[in-house]
This record gives structure tokens, C-alpha cells and sequence, in this order.
């Protein structure tokens, strides 16, 4: 009886397990996606500014600062700031011990995605979506490690320059399959996302294609509650 109870035991917990390394391998890019869905919402509402690519945004502001564009040097500015104030809270959130801490970061995104469908229909202009640029600094907090890269950030530059690192690895006949096909996955998510931002926003409206984020992000935060529930007993968060 007690070997019966613990292959029974051993079987569950299998199972848990590779529920978790499901959940975790889904999570990732999701996350990814979800950035550049809100990224071609972004630039194309704000004419060329971005929600979460602050090294365009940077450039911009640079060129504004340089020609004497006050038109588009305060915006710029602002997104910047909004970046780097949500960059900090989400850090905040995911510093804490608490198990459920990607949960806490896609609900707190959930909420700003909120709060800018409702200032969308009462402000013009960039202000209704700087609680955007708050939730996307938030998120690159939030994201998860697979095969030793972090999935759920939208750092594309670093996701393509880290490919090309892995794809001259592989031609030394080193490791980093799986790498290179991680990094390659994240590009793909990312583009992917950009690609149903612009049909929604272009088909669907600004406040529609925002709830369909936070739509996706609530498929995420249940998904990321089922991958730390399903978690053996006694494992922590790293």
C-alpha cells in the first residue's frame, strides 16, 4: 500500500510538474505578444511614439530637443517618464516574497489598461494612454525564464542581438538550440502581437482593441494563478 500511494504520489506530482513547464513555456511569450499588441496601438494613436520601445522614444525626444519640436518634446517626455514610473512599481511588486506575484503584476496592468479605456473617451491625444505606458514598464517586471532566457520583455533589440549570438554558437558547434529558439519565438510573439494591434485598433477602435488586452492579460493572470497553485508544495518563487 505504501508503494501504491507513493507511485501515486510521484505519478501526481509528473503531472504537476509538466502542467507548471506548460503553463511557464505559454506565459512567456503571451506576455510578449501582448507588448507589441499594445505597441501598435501605441504608435499608431500617438503617431509614431511607443508604448513600450522607450529606445525609439528616446530618439525622438533627442530629435525634438535638437530641432526645438515642443510639440512632441513634452509627450515624448511624458511616455518616458510613465515607462520608467511603471518599470519601478513593477519592480516594487516583483521584489516582494509573495508567491503570487506575476498575478499582482497583471492585475495592476489590467487595472491601467482600465483606466485608459475610460480617459479614451474623455481625453484627446497621448494623456489617455500614458496609464498604458505605466502598465508595459510594470510588465517587463514581470516576466519568465525558460532555458535560461527571459520571456514576457519587450527588449526586441536584445531579443535579436542575443539570437544572433546563439546562431554563431550553434555554427561553432556549441550549445544554444534552444536558446535560438527561444529568442526566435520572442521576435515572433512580438511580431505577431503588432500585427493583431493594428487590425484591432484599425478595425475594431481604440477602447475595443484596449479590452481585448486586458482580455488577454486576464487569460494570462489565470494562467500564471493554475501555474503557481499547480507548484509542489514548499516551492518558492526565485
Amino acid at each position: 500500500m505504501r508503494a501504491e500511494s507513493g507511485r501515486q504520489i510521484g505519478a501526481r506530482t509528473g503531472i504537476e510538474l509538466a502542467t507548471r513547464s506548460i503553463l511557464h513555456a505559454a506565459v512567456g511569450p503571451l506576455l510578449t505578444s501582448a507588448a507589441g499588441f499594445l505597441d501598435a496601438i501605441g504608435y499608431t494613436h500617438l503617431t509614431g511614439l511607443y508604448v513600450s520601445f522607450m529606445s525609439g522614444n528616446s530618439t525622438r525626444l533627442g530629435v525634438a530637443i535638437a530641432q526645438g519640436d515642443r510639440p512632441t518634446l513634452l509627450p515624448c517626455a511624458l511616455v518616458i517618464a510613465s515607462f520608467v514610473a511603471g518599470a519601478f512599481v513593477g519592480s516594487l511588486i516583483s521584489g516582494t516574497p509573495r508567491r503570487f506575484r506575476l498575478p499582482a503584476i497583471l492585475t495592476t496592468e489590467i487595472l491601467l489598461l482600465l483606466t485608459a479605456m475610460a480617459l479614451s473617451s474623455r481625453v484627446e491625444g497621448y494623456a489617455a494612454l500614458l496609464p498604458v505606458c505605466i502598465a508595459m514598464g510594470i510588465q517587463n517586471a514581470g516576466h519568465e525564464t525558460i532555458v535560461g532566457v527571459e520571456l514576457g520583455k519587450s527588449f526586441i533589440t536584445g531579443f535579436l542581438f542575443n539570437l544572433g549570438k546563439t546562431l554563431a554558437q550553434l555554427a561553432l558547434c556549441r550549445n544554444g538550440a534552444a536558446q535560438a529558439l527561444a529568442y526566435g519565438m520572442s521576435w515572433g510573439a512580438f511580431l505577431a502581437g503588432v500585427i493583431l494591434g493594428s487590425i484591432a485598433l484599425a478595425h475594431l477602435g481604440l477602447t475595443i482593441a484596449i479590452a481585448a488586452a486586458c482580455l488577454l492579460l486576464g487569460i494570462l493572470m489565470i494562467m500564471a494563478i493554475c501555474d503557481e497553485l499547480s507548484a509542489p508544495a514548499g516551492a518558492e518563487d526565485p
